[in-house]
Parts: C-alpha cells; structure tokens; sequence
C-alpha cells in the first residue's frame, strides 16, 4: 500500500498537533490507527460501540468502506459468526487468519475478503470488566503472517482504541455529551477551564456551561468529585 493511499485512508487531522493532553478522543482513535497503519499496514478498518449490553453494534469508525456497508456486514458477523464467538471466549487473543484457520474458509471471508485481495485480518472485542462496549476489525492485503512487531503493534492499538471506545459507551450511560466528555477528560487531567477553553476554542462561558452540566449529571458538587467520579466509573 503506497503512502499516499494510507494518508487517505487514515487522514491526520490538524488537532493532532496539539499536546497529546489536548487531543480529543476521536484524534486518539486517529493517532492509534496511525501507529498501527506504520507497523502493519492495513487495507479495511472499522470500530463499533455497544451503547446498551442488548443493543446491536453500531459503526463508530470506518475506513476503506462506507459505514452502511461494515453495518450490513456486522449485522450478519456478530450474532451468527463461529469465528466471533471465539473472538468473545478469547477476549486477549489476536485470532488473525494463521491462529484461527477456519475463518478464511467461511462464505463471508470467501465472498467479500478474499475475493477483494485480503489476505489476513482478525476482529476484537473490546469489554468493559465483562461488559462488551464495542468491537475492532481490521483487514490486510498482502499480508500473509503477522511478525512479532506487528502483534505488538496490532495489541497496542486493541488496547488504546478500547480505552477510548469503553469512555465513549459508559459516558453515553450517564448522558454526557461528546463535547462533556472531553472537558472531562481534560478535568481530569488538571487542565483550568482557560485551558479547556483554548483546547477547544470555547469561551469560558460556554466551558464554565459544560463543566456545571458535567457535575449536574454526575451528581457531585465540584470539580474533584467529578473527577473521583469519572475515574470509578471509567469515563476518561
């Protein structure tokens, strides 16, 4: 895959110039990827949430086809899938194609992986204690065996990604905003409201209007108990 195709595929948005304090959660998904895109080189990608325990999975981020498209996949992947049950009875697993054999001779895996040049691939679950939050799948082209800086990379980006997408699900559970939960993370992280104000090039109102909704929702009456909050129940 030549670089260029990789810049379109994974673009780098300008927010990741900023402090690694100041990115948001959507620039750390982007900088995982990144990072995993320099190590192994994928083709197909997509992260799903899982806003309720009985929900269905939704996309959250795709890339090298369209959202309605992996929707349709996971519709059918997930609830019926041999290969995902493994996937959730081996949660720190990478299965890739070389662990889990059976897979690439699936219709699926036949009809839409193979066919379009994939060689490799493998799906996660990501879990909250034993709560499933959401899943990572990702396909490669050209790659037959997986060496062992590509695992390494492969569950390093399993594992940020999972932080990010486990605080996206549980604030969703509490009814924090996208934009809340940013300031909350920033909270957390000991940034001022000034500060939180320039990250996000917000006026201290509209940042002094988040941080009391933040702790109207949380049910706490400050800023440290937000914090002692968020952190039990895994938000940042």
């Amino acid at each position: 895959m030549s670089t260029e195709t990789v810049t379109q595929l994974v673009p780098a948005p300008p927010a990741l110039l900023l402090p690694p304090r100041f990115l948001s959660a959507d620039d750390h998904l982007t900088s995982s990827l990144l990072d995993l895109q320099r190590t192994a080189p994928f083709m197909l990608a997509a992260a799903t949430i899982r806003r309720t325990p009985t929900a269905r999975d939704e996309v959250l981020r795709s890339y090298g086809m369209t959202a309605a498209h992996v929707q349709d996949g996971l519709d059918d992947f997930i609830p019926h899938s041999e290969y995902f049950g493994s996937v959730l009875d081996s949660p720190e697993e990478i299965l890739d194609w070389t662990r889990e054999t059976g897979f690439r001779e699936t219709a699926m895996a036949r009809d839409h992986l193979v066919a379009a040049g994939i060689t490799q691939g493998m799906s996660f679950v990501l879990l909250h204690g034993e709560r499933v939050v959401g899943s990572l799948h990702f396909n490669f082209a050209g790659i037959h065996e997986f060496d062992d800086a590509q695992y390494v990379a492969l569950d390093t980006a399993r594992r940020s990604m999972g932080v990010q997408i486990s605080a996206y699900v549980l604030a969703g559970d509490v009814g924090l905003t996208s934009r809340e939960r940013e300031v909350l993370r920033l909270m957390a992280d000991g940034a001022t409201n000034a500060e939180i104000g320039d990250a996000f090039h917000l006026s201290r109102h509209t940042v002094n209007t988040h941080v009391e909704h933040i702790l109207t929702k949380l049910r706490v009456s400050n800023r440290v108990q937000a914090v002692r909050a968020s952190l039990v129940l895994g938000l940042v």
